[in-house]
């Protein structure tokens, strides 16, 4: 268990927060977030991001996946400051 997951006084387990997905306001699912009113907003941003990993090599285009590969995937993460 990660060092900040325990209460310090006690040593018990802190409670977690889980919600449903995309019922948190302020962290929408990527179909919410592509449908809500800042759409344009994130939309620049994800192409500012995805032009920085490929300016600095994070990542590899291949146009086929050998097969018995392992694929690491990735998602978009909305979040409201």
């Amino acid at each position: 268990m990660e060092p900040d997951s325990r209460n310090d006084e006690i040593g018990e387990p802190k409670p977690r927060r889980v919600l449903a997905v995309g019922a948190d306001p302020d962290h929408p699912t990527n179909e919410q977030g592509r449908g809500s009113p800042q759409a344009t907003e994130w939309a620049k941003a994800r192409g500012k991001e995805r032009a920085q990993l490929e300016k600095y090599g994070v990542f590899t285009k291949i146009p086929q996946i050998a097969e018995g590969a392992k694929v690491g995937y990735s998602k978009w993460v909305y979040v409201i400051k």
